[in-house]
């Protein structure tokens, strides 16, 4: 009888352990967003699943980008990527000058769980000088 009480107060103990871990309720995103003289970034709307955002071209040439992009979170004081599958068509998106286009970043939190924290989206951007690495830095609170 002993034993049994013990095991049930072990597993009070631990259901209690793992209640009190705090699930992602909503994402803030800081001001001010990414912005430059050649792009900024609007964002549009914002869930645990998924970001709808905005790349605005700023010049007056054609850029050049895709789908993809990486999230990272940042623990102990550096950027870690976040392991995910990600299932973004593979194509090369126009970006005409002084025109924006829309895009998804998809969170996938079936394959992540999420911690609280911050995060960032980067993706790439070709320019006829070089590459732009747009950040959007979100938080999971």
């Amino acid at each position: 009888m002993k034993k049994i009480s013990l095991l049930m107060l072990f597993c009070t103990f631990l259901t209690i352990v793992a209640c009190n871990k705090e699930a992602p309720k909503s994402i803030s995103i800081p001001q001010p967003i990414f912005d430059s003289e050649n792009l900024s970034i609007t964002v549009l709307s914002s869930t645990l699943e998924k970001l709808e955002i905005e790349l605005q071209n700023n010049t007056s040439v054609d850029l050049t980008t895709s789908n993809y992009y990486v999230i990272e979170h940042y623990m102990d004081s550096e950027w870690k990527e976040v392991p995910l599958s990600l299932n973004v068509e593979d194509v090369e998106i126009h970006l005409p000058a002084n025109e924006a286009h829309p895009f998804t970043i998809e969170l996938y939190p079936e394959q992540h769980e999420y911690e609280l924290g911050k995060y960032r989206v980067e993706k790439t951007v070709s320019t006829a000088n070089g590459v732009i690495h747009p950040i959007i830095e979100f938080h999971i609170e």
